[in-house]
Parts: structure tokens; C-alpha cells; sequence
């Protein structure tokens, strides 16, 4: 597996579900310079322009809603790659200047999630990225989807304005693919109205009751 091009960089956006009893994340690249490195000085530039494009995203009434006040994000956490490694170099981690809660009221399981795919004009699977936005707090109609089309709409516009906000600094956002030692730039962001689910966003919240019975 070869590396990527250039100097990308992986952002890790994460925090807690359920009152920190569970873990939660999301993430996406940046293509952040054609040179060979980055330094760590940059890498922290970056990691600040990150939080405050990341802070905006998910502060937005648009956003929060869709998830809880019991699930919250605490940080952003960048990862920078050379040009051609197939591992980070550098690190850098910021906190949010307060945990940006949810406001949504619903009260679904923590793995419902929507997702945000991000689409580039090359074709299969190495060409498309996504990432997984809790919804654990949106309205949903009887067939199980998000009842309102124009919150899916305000998600959209508020993932662009986040993206838009990252390329006004000189990054670009991108899909990442180690197969191809690739990274191809994000043309369209697409959301819709039916859940997923991320498995991973329940691992840790165990059962309060059991009840067991011989047949």
C-alpha cells in the first residue's frame, strides 16, 4: 500500500454519547499542501482553523438538533501525512472552548446516525467519502425517516458552509483512498433523509435489565 500525495490531513471530530458513557466520532481529509511536510507548527495552525470551521458546523441550531443534550463533542484532533506515508507524522489536538451538545428532544438509539457522503467526480468506491452524524434526537416519521425534508436541507448547507469556511484557509477538502495513492477532491456533498447506523456508537452502553426465563 503506497501513501498519499502531497500533505493531507485526516480530521478526527469526537466526544461522548449517553453522558460519556459512550465514545463517538466523525471525520474527513484535507489536502493541505503539494510540499513533501508539514511542521508541527502548521499542523497546529490547521488543527485551529479545523476547530473553529468544526465549532461553527456543529453549533449551528441546524445541526444540533439532530442529536441529544446527553451527546456531546469535546475536540478536534488532526493528523497529518506526508507525502507518501501510509501513517501519521504529526499530531495535534484542540478542546472545543465548551462540549458542544445536542439540542434534538427525540430519544432514538445512539447508533441512528445520517450520513453526510462526500462525492468526487471519480467513479467507484475510492472516490466516495462519508461521515456519520449522531441523530439520535430528530423527529422521524411512521415509515422511520426524518419527517422534515428541510432539516436535511439545513444539514446539507451547514456541511457546505463548513466545507466552504476550510477552503477559504487554502485546504481542500478530499477522499482519501491508500489503494489508489490518491486523494481526490470533494465535488458534491449529499445527504438524505434515511438513518443509518454505526454499531460501534453502542459498545460500551450495557444493559440495566435482564430477565431470564426457563421454558
Amino acid at each position: 500500500m503506497a501513501g498519499l500525495p502531497g500533505v493531507q490531513v485526516k480530521c478526527v471530530v469526537s466526544g461522548t454519547m449517553a453522558d460519556g458513557v459512550q465514545d463517538m466520532s466523525f471525520g474527513f481529509w484535507l489536502h493541505v499542501s503539494d510540499a513533501d511536510f508539514i511542521t508541527q507548527a502548521t499542523l497546529n495552525d490547521i488543527t485551529s482553523d479545523v476547530e473553529t470551521a468544526v465549532a461553527a458546523f456543529l453549533g449551528t441550531s441546524s445541526v444540533a438538533k439532530f442529536y441529544t443534550a446527553i451527546d456531546e463533542f469535546t475536540k478536534v484532533t488532526c493528523y497529518s501525512y506526508n507525502d507518501g506515508s501510509v501513517s501519521a507524522d504529526l499530531v495535534s489536538e484542540l478542546l472545543f472552548g465548551s462540549p458542544l451538545a445536542g439540542s434534538g428532544t427525540a430519544n432514538h438509539p445512539k447508533e441512528t446516525c445520517l450520513v453526510v457522503s462526500l462525492r468526487s467526480l471519480t467513479p467507484g468506491r475510492s472516490g466516495r467519502g462519508r461521515f456519520y452524524l449522531p441523530a439520535t434526537g430528530i423527529a422521524m416519521d411512521a415509515t422511520g425517516q426524518t419527517s422534515s425534508s428541510t432539516d436535511i436541507d439545513n444539514l446539507a448547507s451547514a456541511a457546505k458552509t463548513m466545507f466552504d469556511a476550510l477552503i477559504a484557509n487554502d485546504y481542500e477538502p478530499v477522499v482519501a483512498s491508500f489503494t489508489k495513492s490518491a486523494a481526490y477532491p470533494v465535488a458534491t456533498i449529499v445527504v438524505d433523509n434515511r438513518p443509518d447506523t454505526q454499531r460501534r456508537r453502542t459498545d460500551k452502553i450495557l444493559p440495566t435489565h435482564t430477565k431470564s426465563l426457563a421454558i
